[in-house]
């Protein structure tokens, strides 16, 4: 049996949100402690502290493992100071050999009823014993998105994954973004082969929405099942989001161009008029 503690109060997924009407905040911590056991189950332990001053309420929490989903609700609420204690076993994932990139999704609302989530990201190398090779040959690169809130009609943006396939075989790639609170995708989850030597530019679309603050990091889980093991990076972004004042410079420029179209129009009346040939 192997034990390992997974970024433990790591760059934990820690978000300060105000309360409004109370002036509190909640600050999420997430642990996770997971163990393999030899007919292959997954144990996992999860701890949710509320570090802040003001109890979450509603808490629920998501695992998303490949294309293993699990919901656990009715968690009830996690006062200031207290700590919810999840422990599930998956008896029989049906998971490949492979370093798999897990997701803790914990889910709450303010006193208020507004809805809040925090991610918790972490890595379980399951059997990778049995693996064929340690990695792919592969090179990713993300491209982060940029938002201005002052241009009204460029509330959509992508994050760009760019994929190059070094090995002498097609790939089949799947990305999923994980977007912080006041960002959304209508398309979060990309499936793409990527042919042998080629260099794949994929667009994830991303939205700016009310609330949406700079600078917002924000994950984007790429993984694969390709030659019986599984394969899975994190990748790691920015979203900015600027306050460019576009309508100001839109209105000079128009105002330049005006100004010149009625200077032409008054120089080309005041021109005196030509003197026709006579006959």
């Amino acid at each position: 049996m192997s034990q390992k503690t997974a970024l433990i109060w790591s760059a934990l997924v820690l978000i300060l949100l105000p309360l409004p009407g109370y002036g509190g905040t909640i600050r999420t911590a997430i642990t996770t402690t997971w163990t393999i056991t030899d007919p292959g189950a997954i144990g996992l332990d999860i701890r949710i502290r509320n570090n802040g001053d003001v109890t979450a309420h509603k808490v629920a929490v998501t695992l998303l493992l490949a294309h293993v989903v699990r919901e656990y609700d009715g968690l009830g609420d996690n006062p200031a100071g207290g700590q919810i204690h999840v422990q599930k076993e998956l008896a029989d994932p049906g998971l490949k050999p492979g370093r798999y990139r897990a997701v803790v999704r914990v889910d709450f609302e303010e006193q208020a009823g507004r809805s809040h989530h925090a991610y918790h990201f972490f890595e379980i190398p399951y059997r990778t014993d049995d693996m064929p090779a340690p990695d792919l040959p592969l090179e990713l690169h993300v491209t982060d998105p940029y938002f201005n809130r002052k241009a009204f009609w460029h509330k959509d943006d992508d994050i760009a994954l760019s994929v190059k396939n070094n090995s002498p075989e097609k790939i089949l790639l799947k990305a999923r973004p994980f977007l912080p609170e006041g960002f959304s995708s209508q398309a979060p989850e990309r499936t793409f082969p990527v042919g042998p030597g080629e260099t794949k530019i994929v667009a994830i679309p991303v939205r700016l929405d009310p609330g949406g603050k700079a600078p917002s990091p924000f994950h984007l889980l790429v993984w694969s099942n390709h030659g019986g093991a599984h394969y899975a990076w994190d990748l790691k972004g920015t979203i900015e989001v600027g306050e460019a004042p576009v309508f100001f410079k839109i209105y000079v420029v128009s105002g330049v161009s005006v100004l010149i179209l009625v200077f032409g129009l008054l120089l080309f009346r005041s021109s005196p008029p030509r003197n026709r040939p006579s006959h």
